[in-house]
């Protein structure tokens, strides 16, 4: 799936999931971060950047330039990430919506993502 984030945007909380995950940065430029052994890291990373991330590996990203980046993201299995994007969508798209902390992580445990950092606002 392609991703669109605004300047700051991305899930830049560290998470993990049970789908393995590769990200190839399309425009923008962005940190992406993952656990090390002295806690989170972060490496920039612009067109043509590809990272991939474990099954349950923990990581996140950000858009640290200052226009729109653009990121192609491939989960495999695909229907693991799938269903919570397509769960995401209806809770939470529609004019005004701001997700609530309670169901929103109500989501993310059915769908077995999990938090290692708390999302803003939760």
């Amino acid at each position: 799936m392609e991703h669109l984030f605004p300047p700051g945007g991305g899930p830049q909380f560290l998470h993990t999931h049970p789908a393995q995950e590769s990200i190839m940065i399309r425009e923008g430029t962005f940190e992406l971060y993952s656990k090390g052994i002295k806690g989170k890291e972060a490496t920039r990373a612009g067109p043509g950047d590809v990272r991939h991330v474990a099954s349950r590996g923990a990581h996140g990203l950000k858009n640290v330039g200052d226009s729109l980046g653009r990121a192609f993201i491939v989960f495999h299995p695909a229907d693991l990430q799938e269903k919570f994007f397509i769960e995401f969508d209806r809770m939470f798209s529609k004019p005004g919506v701001v997700p609530d902390p309670v169901r929103l992580g109500a989501l993310f445990a059915k769908h077995e993502l999990v938090l290692i950092e708390r999302p803003p606002g939760m």
